[in-house]
């Protein structure tokens, strides 16, 4: 019975081992299949370091119970305990599995049950002497097991992917290596970027203008983006369509300091797809401008005109006066300023005087001309130009009309004439003067000389005069 006994035990060794390889096997596949879902969830997901640790210490802790439980299933079996493992049911399995057919169960079953002071014992022990002689010419290594081919296909398929896409896709490759790097933190490439366009002295404008805020994308970007703006705590949000990789908006009439930035937040129910793109920020520094608290424009006629000095109306960009005038500017600004000039519209400039925040300037009007009023500050910040055109009126020549004598006359070197003139001048008349020269016969030398006689002069000037003259 021993022979038996022994041929069953190496059969469960044989059985032990082959339930092993299945139990590694189904292992290996599925430690496979996890790690290569794992990796292809990190090609987006990024994990952090702390979800790559715990996923390691899970698999550590299953691959520890799986290894645990062959070898207490290993323990069980080869040991018989709680009879998983006994004779008659190793023997029943072999029942298809070699020769003997279902003989071993009934010489257990008989031995079991023997009398050896029975008188037909010894019939017992020859059929199971026989038994065990043939049970000896039984290789145990030729019965058949079960072998998970199947199992075995799979496995190697799930490699080959493995290998094959570590090989051929560095997305993967990659994905393996952070969750390799299981302590360093990776950041996640986001699918476009948003920046400003960069602008000259894009942090500085003058109070009360409007501000383009033109930002690029660059990337598989979005259609609508949000633009944030910060003003003394209170914050707005306006969201802004895109065109050609561009978002453009226009701020109107700024007042205070405001931080401006652009976001976009991709919501999603899976949390490793959730992100939120931002611009740096952009700080509005108000810059103050020189502005002119008052402006005067004086018009000073020429003399003769006997005109007063006029104020020009500040609300008229155009200045009408006759030739010869001046123009006399005084302005004061709203702080100390570094250089004030004229500039014309011939590319020529005058520079005016400055004294702290005043200006002043006079100059003679001898042509129409375009100029423009430019205040420079310690800033090297510039007013807005105030531009003037000068237009010159006509000054009308006087009308002189002689009423007597009103035709030629014929005289003596002892005879007087009685003028009698009409002056009419839109400024007035204050003197006349008569011009003449003497006409001799043509055989006598001519003489051209002009003479000049002052005929009127009076300080109480009228725009109508009429004189009376007696020429002698």
């Amino acid at each position: 019975m021993n022979a038996i006994q022994k041929f069953l035990k190496i059969y469960l060794n044989q059985k032990i081992k082959y339930q092993n390889i299945n139990s590694i096997i189904n292992f290996l596949i599925f430690s496979l299949s996890f790690l290569t879902l794992i990796i292809k969830f990190e090609e987006s997901a990024y994990l952090s370091p702390y979800i790559k640790n715990k996923i390691l210490v899970t698999m550590l802790i299953i691959s520890f119970f799986c290894i645990l439980f062959l070898i207490t299933k290993n323990l069980i079996h080869k040991y018989n305990l709680w009879e998983n493992s006994n004779l008659q049911k190793l023997a029943y399995q072999l029942i298809k599995k070699i020769p003997t057919k279902d003989r071993i169960i009934n010489a257990l079953q008989i031995y079991s049950t023997l009398d050896l002071n029975s008188p037909y014992s010894d019939l017992t022990l020859n059929s199971i002497k026989q038994l065990e002689d043939e049970i000896t010419k039984i290789n145990v290594n030729d019965i058949k097991f079960d072998i998970p081919y199947k199992k075995i296909y799979i496995l190697i398929i799930l490699f080959l992917i493995f290998i094959s896409s570590i090989s051929l896709s560095n997305q993967y490759s990659n994905a393996l290596d952070r969750l390799i790097q299981k302590d360093i933190m990776f950041n996640k490439p986001l699918p476009f970027k948003l920046m400003f366009e960069s602008y000259e002295n894009e942090n500085f404008i003058f109070k009360g203008d409007d501000l383009k805020v033109v930002i690029h994308a660059d990337g598989n970007a979005p259609e609508k983006i949000i633009l944030n703006t910060k003003t003394n705590s209170k914050r707005e949000q306006i969201e802004i369509n895109r065109t050609n990789q561009l978002y453009s908006y226009v701020l109107k009439n700024i007042n205070s300091n405001t931080q401006i930035w652009a976001s976009y937040i991709n919501e999603s129910i899976l949390p490793y797809k959730r992100y939120q793109i931002k611009t740096d920020t952009l700080d509005i520094v108000l810059k103050t401008r020189p502005e002119f608290k008052n402006l005067k424009i004086n018009i000073i006629p020429p003399s003769y005109t006997n005109i007063n000095e006029l104020l020009h109306n500040q609300s008229l960009t155009t200045i009408q006066l006759i030739m010869g005038s001046t123009l006399k500017i005084e302005g004061i600004l709203n702080k100390k300023i570094k250089n004030a000039k004229l500039k014309f519209n011939i590319d020529s400039t005058l520079n005016m005087d400055v004294i702290n925040n005043t200006i002043n300037l006079e100059f003679e009007i001898l042509e129409p001309l375009e100029f423009e009023i430019i205040c420079t500050d310690f800033q090297n910040n510039k007013n807005i130009p105030i531009k003037y055109s000068v237009i010159i009126n006509d000054d009308l020549i006087p009308y002189v009309n002689i009423k007597y004598p009103n035709d030629n006359l014929k005289i003596n070197a002892k005879d007087n004439i009685n003028l009698e003139i009409e002056i009419i001048d839109d400024f007035g008349i204050k003197k006349a003067f008569l011009e003449y020269y003497i006409s001799k016969p043509y055989y006598l030398n001519q003489d051209t000389t002009l003479i000049q006689t002052k005929i009127f002069d009076n300080s109480k000037i009228k725009k109508n005069q009429f004189i009376s003259y007696n020429w002698d």
